[in-house]
């Protein structure tokens, strides 16, 4: 390992320093828009939901030319998820925005996003990610944050995705919803959501609380391992369940993979090259990591410091933004002016030249832009207010608002008029009472008169869907403690007005579901598996004669095999098999996504200085392919490379075939990255010099 005077920090219990080169810090500059090309912008509301295969989130997609305006009504746009099932995989736009209905798996997941223009369209594609949780309360309280602070030390090695906390007599902390973890030392990996804890852990979930000597948990998922040490120098390996309370058990149970010491090794962050220390981080799983009191260093050296700060999960680079830049299109700004920073909000004007939107260095948003936004959480409530492109003609806001409400209600409301014309919105009410979950949400869209892409008069119209359903808690089936079941009942109503009512009717359905679901069950020491089963009936309503609906009776199975395979300390390979079969009751043809689909995601260090991401679907009896990776070599010195590949590949009604490769070459020269790219879509080279991005 290599040491230097650096910035310390305390690895298992003892000081080490940060230091070196070795693992590459990915850079994704801002480019200038290339020509031809349309730009996507992907979200989602919410971005977590529950796994079981009935909740849903609103996925929307921006879309806009290479002049940064709203491309024309009527843009056919892509949608393909590794994961859960879309409503329908081709939309298109109405005042630059399409939007698709992503309903949740069976099983835990990340289901990777991605959205492209059809048709033959230019311009490269967008990715999100939708966590699916077991977590009974992970769909209705809406955005949630995991709190890490350390007595010591509280730091983010960035380019390692690894989260270090220390303090004396267990004054490292992390909480999480109802589970509140200390330690003497303690890391969380923002890829898996695993928190390791070493020394005097004590952990709580509610009134329960237990002692342990370490402690390897998702707080994800809710499932660990645990040591614990007695007096003896006896040492007792546990597994651990903590929702909804502290269960251990044996590790003898053979429904459970075997206990391994390298659960507890905290990772050797030593020799990360982008870090942040701060008084105090918060996590948004999936999106982004927030600092109170933050300190910058890259390569071992003090950069700047700021009272608060925000980056996001998926990048390596202390900034999100591209503060200034050059390139061959001119300056690029992308600033982040904090107008207020209060515990309980933040408020920021994002000040952008040519800003980045898309998922690829040549999709980007020309001209000027100025947003508002005001972050702001309570002790029962949070959410996001923003107002885009306030010096623009076609300006646009939205709200994302979460609650606890009286009588242990929670609410959840997203609310977003695009281009301050098209009106869309969606909330979420849900109760618990004892092991059942009572969910009721609606959601809402109207366009305005306007003319169409062939200069016709269209008239205003909407529609409105409302759900109320049902949901037990999974309970082992007669007894079983590896087979659990749990009950679905649920009635839905869509409704159409203005002229989305021509020719349709409303659709009434009534459905009902069983679900059967297993845990990890072990088949060799690193490779596991996972089933679950889901077998229910709808019924849709005779429509009256005057209406005409589209929805059809009939059943629905569901099942999911999924294989895990971890190999080294944060190598990672998961496959899943789903089967989809349901009847079509949402009241409008949709595109076929087929049954049969095989799903892959991997994450690897095939060697110290390089990391490879590979996200993958693939269609069995119908053509549907997406393949989306990225690898990131250090080449030595200030030389580094990063490679981009995505496929997609449709047919059917709608056929569509798209393949993009990206290259990029990093070289550090006094502080600055002097970058080259090649992307197969824009054809042509792009010069940067990226200015003040760290």
């Amino acid at each position: 390992m290599r040491t230097s005077p650096r910035y310390p920090a305390l690895v298992g219990g003892s000081a080490v320093t940060f230091g070196g080169l070795a693992t590459l810090v990915t850079i994704a500059p801002l480019a200038a828009h290339a020509q031809g090309l349309a730009t996507i912008r992907l979200s989602a509301a919410p971005y977590t939901i529950k796994a079981d295969g009935r909740s849903t989130t609103i996925i929307t997609a921006e879309v806009r030319d290479d002049a940064g305006r709203v491309v024309p009504d009527g843009t056919q746009v892509r949608f393909g998820v590794t994961a859960g099932r879309l409503d329908n995989t081709l939309a298109t736009t109405q005042n630059g925005v399409a939007r698709v209905v992503l309903t949740s798996g069976d099983l835990p997941a990340a289901s990777l996003i991605t959205a492209n223009l059809d048709s033959g369209g230019r311009a490269t594609p967008a990715q999100i990610t939708v966590i699916f949780s077991n977590e009974a309360d992970a769909a209705e309280i809406g955005p949630q944050w995991i709190r890490i602070n350390g007595s010591q030390y509280t730091g983010y090695a960035a380019d390692k995705g690894v989260i270090q906390a220390n303090g004396k007599d267990s004054g490292a902390k992390v909480s999480f919803r109802n589970i509140d973890l200390s330690a003497d030392a303690l890391q969380y990996e923002v890829r898996t959501g695993v928190v390791i804890a070493t020394g005097n852990v004590k952990l709580s979930v509610g009134d329960d609380e237990k002692e342990y000597t370490n402690l390897n948990l998702n707080l994800l998922s809710g499932q660990g391992v645990a040591e614990r040490i007695n007096e003896d120098g006896r040492s007792t390996g546990l597994w651990v369940d903590v929702i909804p309370v502290i269960v251990e058990k044996s590790p003898v149970d053979e429904s459970r993979v075997p206990i391994r010491y390298e659960s507890f090794t905290l990772a050797d962050i030593s020799d990360s090259t982008v870090a942040v220390t701060a008084r105090s981080i918060n996590i948004q799983p999936g999106r982004v990591v927030q600092f109170r009191g933050a300190t910058f260093y890259i390569d071992g050296v003090k950069t700047a410091s700021l009272p608060f700060h925000v980056m996001p999960l998926n990048q390596k680079e202390l900034f999100a933004e591209q503060v200034v830049g050059v390139n061959s299109q001119g300056i690029t700004v992308d600033f982040p002016l904090y107008l207020n920073v209060q515990p309980s909000g933040i408020n920021t004007l994002h000040i952008r030249r040519g800003s980045r939107v898309g998922s690829s260095a040549y999709s980007n948003k020309a001209g000027w832009s100025f947003d508002l936004e005001q972050n702001y959480n309570g002790k029962r409530s949070e959410g996001t207010v923003q107002v885009t492109g306030l010096t623009r003609s076609d300006w646009g806001a939205f709200l994302r608002h979460a609650e606890r409400l009286p009588g242990k209600v929670d609410g959840n409301l997203y609310m977003d008029t695009p281009n301050h014309s098209d009106l869309f919105g969606t909330m979420n009410l849900s109760r618990r009472f004892g092991s059942v979950t009572l969910n009721a949400n609606g959601s809402g869209s109207y366009a305005p008169s306007r003319n169409d892409f062939n200069g016709s008069r269209t008239g205003s119209g909407g529609d409105v869907s409302t759900q109320l359903y049902g949901a037990t808690d999974p309970r082992p089936l007669l007894g079983v403690q590896k087979l659990n079941y749990s009950l679905n009942l649920g009635t839905a109503r869509q409704m159409y007005y203005g002229v989305n009512a021509q020719g349709r009717g409303y659709v009434d359905t009534h459905y009902t579901t069983l679900r059967l679901t297993t845990r990890q069950l072990p088949l060799t020491r690193s490779v596991s598996v996972s089933q679950s089963f889901s077998l229910g009936q709808t019924w849709v309503a005779p429509q009256k004669d005057d209406q005409v609906g589209l929805g059809s009776s009939g059943a629905t199975v569901l099942g999911t095999t999924a294989f895990g395979y971890r190999f080294g300390r944060s190598n990672y390979a998961n496959m899943t098999y789903d089967y989809t079969q349901t009847p079509l009751t949402n009241g409008f043809t949709s595109d076929s996504a087929g049954r049969h689909r095989l799903g892959f995601s991997l994450y690897a260090e095939p060697f110290r200085a390089a990391t490879l991401s590979v996200g993958a679907s693939r269609g069995l009896d119908v053509v549907s392919d997406n393949v989306s990776a990225e690898l990131n070599v250090a080449l030595g010195g200030p030389w580094r490379t990063r490679t981009r590949y995505f496929t997609s590949k449709y047919a059917g009604a709608f056929s569509s075939r798209f393949n993009e490769l990206e290259y990029g070459v990093f070289y550090r020269l006094g502080g600055r990255d002097l970058a080259v790219y090649y992307s197969t879509t824009s054809r042509r080279l792009q010069f940067d010099i990226v200015g003040a991005r760290f």
